[in-house]
């Protein structure tokens, strides 16, 4: 599922590796300074400035942070409703064989950015659970189910919830600059609050032009992963001539904006 990250020597991972996979502008440099350390293993309990562990060892800490992971478990439900290899659902998100659930999150191949999809998935389910939209019939989710690729991918996954909501962006409406980066930048879920239902022009295109300074400073820095940015839906141009065009366009958007 990260196996990206091995590519890269500093942040390879092993069976015996002591930390996991994460991005994080500082973390690395903070393990290093030993400022922070990561400990593997379950607490048993705290006392005052400690942590007693299960295992028995003892440890003294500043501020803790719990990694815990998490594990799907759907035991909850009623047996068909929990998800399986074989369930049915539209746009990977309601099942056709039940009415007033959703499955928020559990897409199949779930890797890289969920959260964007997560956002346009919950604004969905709201939508038709407050009646604003209204699902098609099964015989249209069965065909719709039919027709959609199992591999899709993030983007397109997004791009099918955005249409259905009426929030995809219409590009050839756009300043130059703005559309440059939505075409050529950092994919993001801002996208989606353009235009359309809830949408917030403002906010959005705050959070777009911040996303594109962070990107612009990601590709200018001496520790680049572009693999590993890319598959958190990030589209990095990597070329000399497409990233001057890059910095002349964001210019035009901060001047458009303010």
């Amino acid at each position: 599922h990260c196996s990206e990250q091995n590519a890269f020597p500093e942040w390879c991972m092993y069976p015996t590796s002591p930390v996991g996979f994460v991005v994080a502008d500082n973390y690395l440099n903070e393990v290093r300074a030993g400022k922070l350390i990561p400990i593997r293993g379950e607490v048993d309990y705290f006392l005052d400035s400690r942590v007693n562990l299960k295992d028995g060892r003892s440890i003294n800490f500043d501020a803790v942070i719990l990694c815990t992971g998490y594990e799907r478990d759907l035991t909850f439900l009623p047996e068909y409703l929990r998800l399986t290899s074989t369930s049915l659902l539209y746009e990977d998100t309601f099942p056709i064989e039940a009415e007033n659930i959703a499955y928020i999150g559990m897409y199949p191949n779930a890797r890289g950015a969920v959260f964007p999809i997560v956002e346009l998935q919950a604004r969905l389910v709201c939508a038709i659970f407050s009646g604003k939209l209204q699902l098609p019939s099964q015989e249209i989710m069965k065909e719709e189910i039919d027709k959609t690729p199992k591999d899709r991918d993030e983007i397109k996954f997004l791009t099918a919830l955005a249409q259905m909501l009426g929030v995809e962006p219409d590009i050839d409406s756009l300043n130059l600059g703005l559309r440059h980066v939505l075409l050529e930048g950092a994919f993001t879920s801002a996208r989606f609050r353009l235009s359309g239902f809830n949408h917030n022009y403002e906010s959005a295109l705050n959070s777009i032009n911040e996303t594109e300074m962070y990107r612009r400073k990601l590709l200018r820095s001496n520790n680049k992963i572009p693999s590993l940015a890319s598959m958190c839906l990030f589209k990095l141009n990597q070329s000399k001539n497409s990233e001057v065009q890059y910095v002349d366009t964001f210019s035009l958007i901060k001047s458009v904006s303010s």
